[in-house]
């Protein structure tokens, strides 16, 4: 699976403060392992963007 950080959410990730930092790791790590667990809620999404997932 491939996934892409856009580059606003680089930016915005750069600013968060370190606790913040290391559970969007934790989850960026998760998703690449299992993209589908529940505690994700990773869904689809809709309009332009219908071939995109969203977590």
């Amino acid at each position: 699976m491939q996934y892409h950080l856009h580059k606003s959410f680089v930016k915005s990730y750069r600013k968060l403060p370190v606790k913040l930092k290391k559970i969007v790791k934790e989850k960026l790590i998760l998703f690449c392992n299992n993209p589908f667990l529940q505690e994700l809620n990773n869904h689809a999404l809709t309009g332009k963007y219908q071939e995109y997932r969203e977590y």
